[in-house]
């Protein structure tokens, strides 16, 4: 199965992986992305479609609306 995803609070956020992964669970993949995300501090991510934050208070990221997210402006 394909995956894709993004980290769009980054300064590259225009940038879109995706990757391959034959035999591996979603979860899998989605632990793989949310461990990349902290390592670049990224606290927004599109992962298959489905946007997630980071709630500090939880420790991880949960799946959230487009309309819950409040965007800087430039």
């Amino acid at each position: 199965m394909i995956h894709m995803w993004a980290f769009l609070d980054r300064p590259d956020s225009d940038r879109i992986y995706w990757r391959k992964f034959d035999d591996v669970p979603r979860d899998k993949v989605f632990a793989l992305v949310k461990n990349t995300a902290r390592l670049e501090d990224s606290q927004l991510i599109l992962f298959d479609g489905e946007l997630y934050r980071y709630d500090s208070g939880q420790g991880k990221f949960i799946r959230t609306n487009w309309a819950n997210i409040e965007w800087e402006s430039d």
